[in-house]
């Protein structure tokens, strides 16, 4: 079969896999079922790359390590995500603090809040504003442009044969990210160039600084192949918070409306839910504010940050723990909103991939053998385990 006959035979006889195939996916390694051969197949060679495909998530995750498991880092990157927070908000949304404002779409404004939140953390303030300036444009515009393409040509991909969809929409896609990538690229080797590295991004301090093991003296990825992996970075690490936080907001409005007014339609007596969530949120800002000050000034600043991260994630916790209003909010947007598309494996072994299937239903029954030849393409639906009564 040919790769597109395994993509149609996914789609039209896709067989819902039971417990015990999700517990044998589970703990097969990625050279017999590959998560990045089945992703890169259907279309993500073009739209994000085979950098980001193959390598992405290894080198995400020891930059991400370095950084942000150092002993003392704890209180440093909440102050930081708060400051970034605010001035993505200031930025998007320029206003008095108590001015109203109407905005037009507000998913697309928390979506651009959230982005530009963790862009200015994870890459630094000075890229993004070095690349707007350079190219006369919007970097937060032209990622989600970028981003929805990849989603609709993502879509497009697996219902079309790739020869056609290369042709068709993918290499459009490729373009596209490609003309990001050296813009971003550009910007990067200008601020390093310039000598303003200590106020990048940590997730790009990280990369930058990473050495090759065979030479200590060079560095192992070049301006280039970081612009790459900061466009997997974000694309994999903004929408979902950002689509979130957008219902969460929207949910309690509703629900103060609903709060509001009793049964019969009279006027309430309910405070409005945001009122006091906002109240919950307000108090650990200040908790959090005051302990930051009070480390600095006693001594558990003095080179103990082991005990400064302790001290730090006790209070947060404690802080977190008093937000009863906000807490409900989030469980209860998650369970109303929660959606699961799935994943795709490829069989990568010529032998092919051996499943043993037992009859939940029968345990009696004798288990039955099934082997998946070489190429065959696996859906797993993330949804079966949570409805299972048996997991």
């Amino acid at each position: 079969m040919t790769t597109t006959e395994h993509a149609l035979y996914l789609l039209y006889t896709c067989r819902v896999m039971c417990q015990y195939w999700l517990i044998q996916l589970a703990f097969t390694p990625e050279r017999v079922l590959s998560s990045n051969a089945a992703v890169s197949d259907f279309g993500f060679r073009y739209t994000l790359g085979d950098r980001n495909v193959f390598k992405g998530t290894d080198v995400h995750k020891r930059a991400i390590k370095q950084q942000y498991s150092k002993p003392g880092h704890l209180e440093e990157t909440a102050q930081l995500y708060w400051k970034f927070l605010k001035d993505a908000l200031e930025k998007e949304v320029p206003c008095d603090v108590h001015q109203a404002v109407l905005v037009e779409d507000f998913f697309v404004t928390a979506r651009r809040i959230i982005l530009r939140t963790i862009t200015y953390e994870m890459i630094g303030k000075n890229v993004v504003d070095k690349y707007d300036t350079i190219n006369n444009t919007d970097f937060i515009s032209d990622f989600m442009i970028f981003q929805d393409l990849v989603e609709d040509c993502t879509a497009k991909a697996a219902v079309c044969p790739t020869w056609l969809a290369s042709v068709l929409f993918l290499k459009d896609c490729e373009r596209r990210r490609l003309l990001i990538v050296s813009r971003l690229s550009d910007a990067m080797n200008r601020i390093f160039d310039g000598g303003d590295e200590a106020s990048v991004g940590k997730w790009l301090q990280s990369l930058y600084n990473m050495k090759r093991s065979d030479d200590t003296d060079t560095r192992l990825y070049q301006c280039d192949d970081i612009g790459d992996f900061a466009v997997g970075l974000l694309f994999a690490g903004h929408k979902n918070p950002a689509i979130a936080a957008a219902q969460a907001v929207l949910f309690s409005l509703e629900f103060d409306n609903r709060r509001a007014t009793d049964s019969t339609g009279s006027v309430g007596n309910g405070s409005p839910l945001m009122t006091e969530a906002y109240a919950e949120a307000k108090s650990v800002q200040q908790l959090m504010l005051g302990t930051s000050e009070t480390n600095k000034s006693s001594s558990l600043s003095n080179n103990n940050d082991n005990a400064k991260d302790i001290h730090y994630s006790t209070l947060m916790q404690e802080g977190l723990n008093s937000c009863v209003i906000i807490e409900k909010v989030v469980v209860e947007t998650l369970r109303v909103t929660a959606h699961s598309i799935g994943a795709v494996r490829k069989v990568m072994v010529q032998e092919g991939w051996k499943v043993s299937v037992e009859d939940e239903r029968n345990p009696s029954c004798p288990v039955k053998h099934y082997i998946l030849p070489y190429g065959t393409y696996v859906g797993v639906s993330h949804i079966i385990p949570h409805r299972n009564k048996l997991m």
